[in-house]
């Protein structure tokens, strides 16, 4: 029961730290007038609408799998962790495309891909520490040979991490293309 209200604690925290990130970029957003007159274009909008289908149908695969693999017996990790997994890999599909075919950023909004980069790694960053402190409290990620709830915060750093990655990388390819032209 203490197990499940920490766990169910560190969830709310961070939905509403989540929430209060995003409405205080979307102040600052607001006050600097970056982003008035945001209007996509229709490559963007079909962009977004690729990402959102090959991240769906990945997730769709994904779950298929995990079902087959638990009505196989086959045990790798507990439920909940699958489908985090799951989740947080169809995101990870979804943010990629859609940064790397330009479908949510305009050219006066570039330069936010950068503060976007810094609060993802800041916020991986976190959640290493953390689920290395659990760690070294003697916690354990695996249970019977599964991972169990533990390796959350790591799945979720890592998840963090790695859309840093990708804005970094979507930084340096503009960069690049500016600077061929």
């Amino acid at each position: 029961m203490g197990e499940n209200l920490v766990y169910g604690l560190g969830f709310i925290g961070g939905f509403i730290f989540t929430v209060l990130v995003i409405f205080i970029i979307r102040k600052l957003i607001k006050n600097k007038k970056a982003y008035s007159g945001c209007e996509y274009d229709e490559r963007q909008i079909l962009a977004r609408g690729k990402a959102y289908q090959i991240s769906f149908f990945y997730l769709l695969f994904y779950i298929i799998m995990c079902a087959l693999m638990d009505i196989f017996e086959i045990k790798w990790a507990v439920l909940c962790v699958q489908m985090f997994i799951g989740v947080f890999s169809s995101a990870i599909i979804f943010v990629g495309i859609s940064l790397y075919k330009d479908a949510y950023f305009i050219d006066k909004q570039r330069k936010s891909l950068f503060i976007f980069m810094a609060i993802f790694f800041i916020l991986g960053i976190i959640e290493f520490v953390f689920s290395f402190l659990d760690y070294s409290d003697g916690e354990s990620f695996l249970t019977a040979g599964m991972l169990n709830l533990n390796c959350n915060t790591l799945i979720s750093g890592t998840f963090m991490i790695l859309i840093s990655i990708m804005c970094f990388v979507k930084i340096m390819i503009d960069r690049k293309v500016v600077d061929d032209e």
